[in-house]
C-alpha cells in the first residue's frame, strides 16, 4: 500500500485546490514498487514522484461541536484528518455531540469552516 503521509498529502492537495489536475510532488517511494509507471522528477538533485489529488465522495467525520452553520470544533484526535478530509470529499456528513447556537462557537477555536460541511448530525453519547 501506499505510505500514509503520502495518501494524506494526495487528500490534502485536492483539499486545497479548485482542479483535479493539481498535482504533488513527494520522495515517498522512489525506487520502490510504488513508483512503477508515476512520472518522476529530479528537483535540485533529489527524485520525487508526481502524486496526482485524491478526493472522496463522502466523507464521514467525528467532530465536538458544530453550529447550524456548521462550523466545526474538534476534540483530541479528531482533529488529525477530519479537516483535510471536509475539504477534498464532495459531500461531508459530520458526527457531533452537540450542536450549539450560532455565535457559540469562539471564531479562534474552529477549524474547519462550514462552507466545507453538507451535513451536521447530532448523535447522543450511548448510556449503559
Amino acid at each position: 500500500g501506499t505510505p500514509l503521509f503520502t495518501d494524506t498529502e494526495t487528500v490534502s492537495i485536492s483539499g486545497s485546490t479548485a482542479t483535479a489536475t493539481s498535482s504533488g510532488y513527494t520522495p515517498t517511494g522512489v525506487g520502490t514498487e510504488l513508483a512503477v509507471g508515476k512520472e518522476t522528477r529530479v528537483i535540485e538533485e533529489r527524485e520525487y514522484l508526481l502524486e496526482m489529488p485524491l478526493f472522496g465522495d463522502v466523507a464521514l467525520i467525528k467532530a465536538h461541536h458544530a453550529d447550524r452553520w456548521g462550523n466545526l470544533v474538534y476534540r483530541a484526535t479528531s482533529r488529525n484528518y477530519g479537516p483535510t478530509m471536509a475539504a477534498a470529499a464532495r459531500l461531508t456528513v459530520v458526527q457531533v455531540s452537540e450542536i450549539v447556537p450560532l455565535g457559540a462557537l469562539d471564531p479562534e477555536v474552529i477549524v474547519t469552516p462550514g462552507v466545507l460541511v453538507d451535513r451536521v448530525v447530532r448523535v447522543m453519547a450511548a448510556t449503559p
